[in-house]
This record gives C-alpha cells, structure tokens and sequence, in this order.
C-alpha cells in the first residue's frame, strides 16, 4: 500500500480466511474475487472496497456454517498481540487516545460512512450511519467491529468493568451470540453503535457539566477531499473517478457519497485543483499558455482558456496581465 493510502482494509478479511483454513477451507475458493490462491499472495498493495470485504466475510460465514463468525474473530483479534490495534490500545496513555485511534482506522472499513465519537457526562457512544444499499451484505463485519471494539475498552480498563454496561446497538443483533458479555440490542435503521458509561474515561469532576450540555463530539473520519486532493496532484495527467476511490481506499460509489456529504464533487475538485496551479503558473512570464494548459492537464489549450475565463471571469492571458 502507498504511505498515503488509508488503512488497508484486507487486513480485516486475513483472520477470517485463517478461520477458513483452520476448518478445511482453500483460500482458492475466493480467487475470483481476491486474485490470489493463498494468505501469503495477499500484499501490503492490495485494498480492496467494504463491499467486497462485506460480501467476502459473509461468503466465508456461510461455507463456514458459522452465524457467530464476525463476534468470534473480533474477540479473537484482542488478544494476538501482533494484531496492529492491540498496539494502539497498549502504547494509548488512555482509554480516550486509544478509542480515537481505534475509530480512525476503522472508518469506512464496514461501509459505515463516518464514525462519530460522542462523550456526555453519563455515557461515551461510537456510531454510524450505514448505507441502505449495503445493508444486506454487513452482518458478520457488524459483529466483528461491535465486539472487536467492545473487547478492545474492557481490555484496556485497569479495573473490572461491569461488561453488561457496554451496549451494542446493530441492525442485525442476531449476528452476537447470547453467551456474548455484552448487552446487544437491535438498532434503528442502519445505525451502529457501542455505548458504556462515561466515568469508565475517568473524566474529572471539574470536566463534568451539566447533563444537557455535550462535553465532546469529535468527527472520527477520513478526510476525503484532502485525499482526493492528493491524488489529483499526484496524477494531474491522468485522471479517473476509478483510480481516485482505488487511492482512497474505497469503492467509486463510497467515494462519491462521500463527497457529496461534503457538498462536493469530484469534477469540482480537479476543476478547483486546476485552475488554482493554473494562477501560480501564469505568474511565470516564460511559460506559454500552451505549457501552462498542459501542466494543468488539458490536451487542448482553447478548452483550458474557455475553463479559465468561466472560473475566472477573464482569460489567462489577462489574468497574467493584470497579476504581473
């Protein structure tokens, strides 16, 4: 995976197809989706969208005969220590550092479109919003990431903690088995979400104010349109809706919407991208307009001076005029 690409979320979909092998399965069975036969083939390159990952981790489920998939794996992961998110929760100097961590590297990986981490004086809940187009493909990856990260804060806590105290809310509840420590709930709608009582943060009494009044609500989530940004620089030339979701970790459609909750689009931001190189660039008194369109990506200059003067107002050439 390129250092900028989020976190790869086949990381996820690797201790499910150990549970595959460990009862008889072949990696193979799924190389028509994944491109490979074994785990090792799987590299650090490979980033493959939630949908996939969703469909994939059901399709093992199944074959698996196992409704409990997802909640087993989840727990499971807590406890190897090479697991990149016990890390997280053994370096955090607190369970808040350590939830926000955990969060970010989470979101989007369960076609959840952002988390958000809510703290009041009585309760910290994490939730999000599903897609309703994806809804029939996320049962074992909602148990997974309910129990990984409702295992991952009592873990993390250096005294006993009441585990029926942490609710979990999931619009298929089914999918945590009844054995589960854990107070599991059907959710509304599409919402995910895993609540447990605030003072578990330690938040001092000077922190605590009134019950109504929010003491933090902090947007867990990746900043698509900075990502989008830095893929349109880095391909200025050769640019697709495709390949800026592949650097982005996600799918075409997850991308888009998640633009679009941003009030934004991605035409808008290579248009916005190009013409703000284009001002730096007409600066340069030796550059022709021609290189100038270029560099910016368009083939053909009368297209680049028609985008400028819309954008702008005036063309190129009087912009350089009047800024020179």
């Amino acid at each position: 995976m390129a250092q900028n690409v989020p976190v790869n979320r086949v990381r996820f979909l690797i201790p499910f197809l150990k549970q595959y092998q460990l009862k008889g399965g072949l990696v193979s069975d799924f190389q028509q989706e994944l491109g490979v036969s074994t785990i090792n083939e799987i590299t650090p390159s490979d980033v493959l969208s939630s949908v996939l990952i969703n469909s994939l981790v059901n399709k093992i489920s199944d074959e698996m005969d196992d409704p409990y998939l997802g909640h087993t794996v989840g727990k499971q992961l807590i406890n190897d220590n090479l697991n990149p998110f016990t890390q997280i929760l053994i370096h955090s100097d607190s369970l808040l550092t350590a939830l926000s961590q955990l969060v970010l590297n989470f979101d989007t990986e369960s076609a959840i479109s952002e988390y958000n981490l809510l703290i009041n004086k009585d309760y910290v809940i994490i939730y999000g919003d599903r897609s309703q187009l994806l809804e029939g493909s996320t049962w074992q990856a909602d148990s997974f990431f309910c129990t990984f990260v409702a295992t991952a804060i009592l873990s993390h806590l250096d005294k006993a903690a009441d585990s029926k105290k942490v609710i979990i809310k999931l619009p298929h509840p089914e999918a945590i088995p009844p054995s589960a420590p854990f107070t599991v709930i059907k959710a509304f709608k599409n919402r995910l979400a895993i609540q447990f009582p605030s003072n578990w943060l330690n938040l001092s009494s000077s922190t605590i104010k009134s019950n109504a009044e929010l003491l933090t609500e902090e947007k867990i989530s990746i900043d698509f349109t900075s990502r989008v940004n830095e893929y349109i620089a880095s391909n200025i030339n050769n640019l697709s809706m495709e390949l800026a979701a592949q650097f982005c970790g996600v799918s075409k459609l997850e991308l888009r919407a998640q633009l679009q909750r941003k009030k934004s689009d991605f035409s808008s931001l290579v248009l916005e991208y190009r013409m703000k190189v284009a001002t730096t660039l007409l600066l340069n008194q030796s550059l022709s307009i021609d290189l100038v369109a270029a560099e910016v990506g368009y083939s053909n200059t009368p297209n680049f001076i028609r985008s400028f003067k819309k954008h702008f107002g005036i063309t190129p050439l009087k912009y350089r005029k009047t800024n020179s």
